[in-house]
């Protein structure tokens, strides 16, 4: 963490991470963080919303804004391109992240993203662990970068492994402007428990069933109570038609089994106690104020 000096003002702001699908921006937000919030799997796209979180380094807080990862090519995409766009334009500062020294039109698409953005931004290899061996593909990745765009700094690190995510948030807090914490010291988000509870559940359906079920797969928090000691916590997994109930719910109920004690280890470790999940699968649209 970044060494504190005493006299140091308060600093505060909005950060958000930005680039194209799979380049690791959930792992690196979750990194930062210390806890898993945004979900992470091998299916790209799973990142539907802006996702919110808050590292406290006292005289520094910032809010990491995570977005779903920008494609050019696929018209069903638009929708969460503006959710990536629109989360960039009320950040302080931002992240362009990159994924080792591979460079595609969906790259080109996020940083075209920042155009018109006035604040600093943070150039950001990821997966340098991968390049170990290449150090020269790793320096063509921070050249192409720097031509790229006139970045505050340069950033390789590799978030699944914590290698550089240190040097990383020096560099955010360094560029945060000067105010007083919006958010008690131990607040890790600003989403509900209802939120992150529906979120892990949606990386379990999304990484057991991989192309199988579409992203518009939605969760619903329905129920949750208290019965003996246990928070029991019932759901809803809401899909498009019987035909994807079926392979949700699999031969027997197999699979909505084992997205349930899967979705279940996750929540009890996340919130550090007993849990009991119930899961249900219905054809359908949930509710919009879900």
């Amino acid at each position: 963490m970044v060494a504190i000096n005493q006299d140091a003002v308060n600093r505060y702001g909005y950060c958000a991470i930005i680039g194209r699908p799979n380049v690791g921006k959930s792992t690196t937000f979750n990194a930062l963080l210390g806890h898993s919030i945004s979900i992470v799997t091998r299916k790209a796209q799973t990142t539907q919303t802006e996702i919110m979180g808050v590292v406290t380094d006292l005289p520094y807080q910032y809010v990491m804004l995570d977005t779903p990862g920008v494609q050019c090519r696929l018209k069903r995409r638009t929708k969460l391109n503006r959710v990536a766009a629109k989360t960039v334009v009320e950040a302080d500062l931002a992240i362009f992240m990159v994924s080792g020294s591979q460079w595609t039109d969906d790259d080109t698409a996020a940083l075209n993203i920042l155009k018109d953005f006035d604040g600093p931004v943070i150039g950001c290899v990821n997966k340098m662990d991968k390049l170990r061996q290449r150090p020269e593909q790793l320096e063509q990745a921070i050249d192409r970068l720097r031509d790229a765009y006139s970045f505050h700094n340069i950033v390789t690190l590799s978030a699944r492994q914590s290698q550089h995510v240190d040097i990383l948030h020096q560099e955010i807090c360094a560029l945060l402007p000067t105010g007083e914490p919006g958010y008690p010291v131990e607040t890790v988000t600003s989403h509900s428990d209802h939120f992150i509870i529906q979120e892990m559940v949606r990386a379990k359906v999304l990484e057991l069933l991989h192309e199988e079920i579409p992203y518009e797969i939605a969760v619903t928090v329905d129920l949750t109570k208290e019965v003996e000691g246990k928070q029991h916590i019932y759901v809803t997994l809401w899909v498009r038609s019987s035909t994807q109930k079926g392979v949700v719910i699999g031969k027997g109920g197999q699979k909505l089994k084992q997205i349930g004690m899967q979705a279940r280890a996750m929540i009890e470790q996340h919130f550090d106690a007993p849990v009991v999940l119930k899961t249900w699968v219905k054809v359908g649209v949930p509710d919009e104020n879900y």
